[in-house]
């Protein structure tokens, strides 16, 4: 029996750092202050936690804890030490390096996929942040055929955007990637002033996740170089040339996962993974939930790695070039180093996926936050 798919998640996360508020050079305009400075951030956490919205010399900024009411993901349980996010303070926060939600006046569709997407900003004092989720629930299609869905959502696929607030409806037809950039300039300009420069990025991080199938082996892992082998490949590299690529053998690519059952793979790409558990996207009920809680706490997990690594590389540009860190800078980079360095050791202080240090080091970041975590006598990463 082939394969078939009827239903799952594709993520994409930018992450873009900007030092301007932490540095105390963003221009008099920027939308956000209160994030240059610990007691602005705390206060401005604090409001979103209680709901309120920030007084500001510009006017009045609305923001969102990370989490929905009233206690939040599993990830950010883990990752604030088995604390109910819902019961954390600005202190707090700021010490985790707690990004804070935006909320974005648009929303986006496309009428060539049966999918659902969320689009989400983030900002932090010391960057910002997009996420894009699809999820598709529609027809049941083949593995091969949700490679290509895929492939349009990443690669060539255009979304109509359709503006609220102030530009209600406008309507434009945008690319993932030209979507990804207008909303970083929008949050850039609204958070860091208008003169913000677009700071470090990377190529989006991926996940992908089958959520609900059938005709799939629940019993057995992959075979290496067979069909399966080749999806999780294309959902996490992306080549237009997928179906004719030369394939390593499977073990190569796989992120171990504790106590799972043998069919079940986290696939690792540079920049992407694929999670694919037979034995539960083939259940019914309650393992959807399971699924797709699993999805979204691995993409937290994603961008929160990605930019606290983006803030340690440009600490580390800093500190090579003879510059000093301003407090605010200094306090972040420090705070930033130790939850990278327990991410990436899989301390039991914080969330724990072996997916993190291979992301990480993937990325090329481990020589930066060692500097940095130097800089602050800190033991480096092995």
């Amino acid at each position: 029996m082939p394969v078939q798919i009827e239903d799952f998640r594709l993520s994409l996360i930018w992450t873009e750092t900007v030092l301007d508020m932490l540095d105390g050079t963003a221009a008099a305009g920027a939308g956000m202050p209160f994030l240059g400075t610990p007691y602005g951030y705390e206060h401005a956490f604090d409001c979103a936690r209680m709901g309120d919205a920030v007084e500001t010399p510009n006017g009045k900024v609305s923001l969102n804890v990370p989490w929905p009411a009233p206690t939040g993901q599993l990830f950010w349980t883990y990752y604030l030490g088995a604390i109910i996010p819902g019961s954390i303070d600005g202190k707090m926060a700021r010490k985790s390096c707690v990004p804070l939600r935006t909320s974005l006046p648009l929303s986006v569709d496309a009428n060539w996929v049966a999918a659902r997407m969320v689009p989400e900003a983030f900002v932090y004092p010391h960057g910002i942040a997009f996420a894009l989720t699809v999820t598709y629930q529609g027809a049941a299609v083949t593995l091969s055929e949700s490679v290509e869905i895929g492939m349009q959502v990443v690669r060539e696929g255009v979304f109509e955007i359709r503006q609220r607030g102030p530009r209600a409806g406008a309507k434009e037809e945008l690319k993932v990637s030209q979507l990804a950039r207008d909303v970083l300039s929008r949050v850039r300009a609204d958070a860091f002033g208008k003169d913000a420069k677009p700071g470090p990025g990377m190529n989006p991080f991926t996940i992908f996740t089958v959520v609900r199938g059938n005709g799939a082996d629940a019993d057995r892992r992959a075979r290496s170089k067979g069909e399966v082998h080749r999806a999780l490949e294309a959902v996490t590299n992306w080549r237009p040339t997928w179906r004719a690529d030369v394939l390593q053998q499977l073990d190569k690519s796989i992120v171990e996962i504790r106590s799972a059952p043998p069919s079940h793979l986290l696939y690792a790409g540079k920049r992407g993974r694929a999670v694919w558990f037979p034995a539960l996207f083939t259940m019914q009920g309650s393992t959807i939930h399971s699924l797709s809680c699993y999805h979204r706490n691995l993409l937290l997990a994603s961008l929160q790695a990605d930019s606290l690594c983006g803030l340690l590389r440009q600490t580390a540009m800093k500190l090579r070039d003879g510059q000093s860190l301003s407090p605010s800078l200094s306090d972040s980079a420090r705070y930033a180093s130790g939850i990278i360095g327990r991410l990436y050791g899989g301390h039991t202080s914080t969330y724990r996926s072996r997916s993190l240090p291979l992301q990480i080091s993937q990325a090329g970041f481990v020589q930066d936050i060692n500097e940095v975590r130097q800089y602050y006598n800190m033991t480096p990463l092995s």
